[in-house]
């Protein structure tokens, strides 16, 4: 498999991955999320029917090297995002995510960065209420 066929593995879903193989002239909001390291989670195992689930009682903290390399990979995304882009990248500290937007080409080249996991669309979320 071809590298470039690799990197768009990261591009989801499919309709995206089209979007950026078709080098589209439009543009579309995305949302980058960067390879980074794994957050840990201290679990506990609770009753219920199925012999217990295990529920996240809560995120431990990163150690100052991990903040580190966190920090050290947020910022070269962010130069390469810009770089790319030609405009500063708007991160969503939270997420580990950066959220741009991209046409067609930019998203290829973006896919092919070591620095990222995954692309996905930005999509507005809708809130249902039950009756």
């Amino acid at each position: 498999m071809s590298e470039l066929n690799l990197s768009l593995e990261k591009v989801h879903p499919a309709e995206l991955r089209a979007f950026a193989v078709g080098k589209s002239r439009e543009h579309q909001t995305v949302l980058i999320e960067l390879d980074l390291p794994a957050r840990q989670a201290d679990l506990r195992r609770t009753a219920d029917g199925d012999g217990g689930r295990y529920t996240p009682v809560q995120i431990r903290p990163q150690t100052p090297e991990q903040q580190k390399e966190v920090e050290k990979k947020t910022a070269e995304a962010r130069k390469f995002l810009k770089l790319v882009l030609g405009e500063e990248p708007e991160l969503l500290r939270a997420a580990h995510a950066f959220i741009v937007k991209v046409d067609g080409e930019q998203l290829e080249r973006i896919a092919q960065s070591p620095l990222i996991k995954a692309i996905r669309p930005n999509r507005q979320l809708t809130v249902r209420m039950s009756r």
